[in-house]
Parts: structure tokens; sequence; C-alpha cells
């Protein structure tokens, strides 16, 4: 289970953080602006906090209730 979980994470950031360079240049060819790609960050870190402000609030609940018993395992 943990191997799926972190070939998803490492391709994902393998993919988005290689694209940024692309996207940065493209950027400042597009506009003539070097200033242009801090606004993809702005856009970025605008979708970032617009994700976590929709996650719900875990510090009051008890998780371990939400664990998963193997099987054969004694609860």
């Amino acid at each position: 289970m943990y191997t799926g979980v972190s070939l998803g994470f490492n391709i994902g950031g393998v993919i988005g953080s290689g694209l940024v360079s692309v996207i940065a240049t493209s950027l400042v060819a597009a506009t003539g602006n070097t200033l242009a790609p801090a606004g993809y960050l702005l856009v970025a870190a605008v979708v970032g906090l617009a994700v976590v402000s929709t996650m719900p609030e875990t510090s009051t609940s008890d998780l371990s209730a939400d664990q998963p018993v193997a099987a054969g395992q004694r609860t």
C-alpha cells in the first residue's frame, strides 16, 4: 500500500517541479517581464490556501478510532 502512495507522490513531485522552469521561462518570454513567474507563484499559493481552508479540522477528533484493524488482529 505504501509503495503505491510513494510512487504517486514522487511522480507528482517530478512532474510538478519539472514543469515549473518551463512555465516560468514561457511566462517571461511571453510577457517580457521577469516578474511574471511571481504571478504564477501567487496563483499556486492561492490554490493551496483554498484547498487547506476547505479541509476539516481534526485537532479535537479521536483519530485512533479511524485506524483499520488488520486481518487476524485482535482489537
